[in-house]
């Protein structure tokens, strides 16, 4: 066990009295599994892994605040698309049901 103290960002944290390497920036951002964000659901999935590994230790607080902000947006992108499709066939049906 040690009681030295690094400096930040060293990668080196110090938890109580026991020394522990902290994550490297960007590890986080490397997957070697495909990632399905092709529709809200599957984006919300994404989210929660992300809030997983961020309070298990396995991901840092910056990248998970990156990764969540990216697929905030993405989500709201989907969202967009979806009430553009519903709006455009609400519009194709009000056209034709005009005499």
């Amino acid at each position: 066990m040690s009681t030295e103290i690094h400096e930040p960002g060293d990668g080196q944290a110090v938890v109580g009295a026991e020394e522990v390497q902290a994550p490297p920036t960007g590890v986080g951002f490397v997957s070697s599994r495909p990632i399905d964000l092709a529709d809200l659901r599957s984006v919300r999935r994404e989210l929660c892994r992300v809030y997983r590994d961020a309070r298990s230790g396995r991901l840092g607080t910056a990248d998970a605040s990156r990764l969540t902000f990216m697929l905030h947006t993405i989500g709201r992108l989907l969202e967009s698309e979806l009430f553009e499709a519903r709006l455009r066939d609400l519009e194709r049906r009000a056209s034709h049901a005009i005499p």
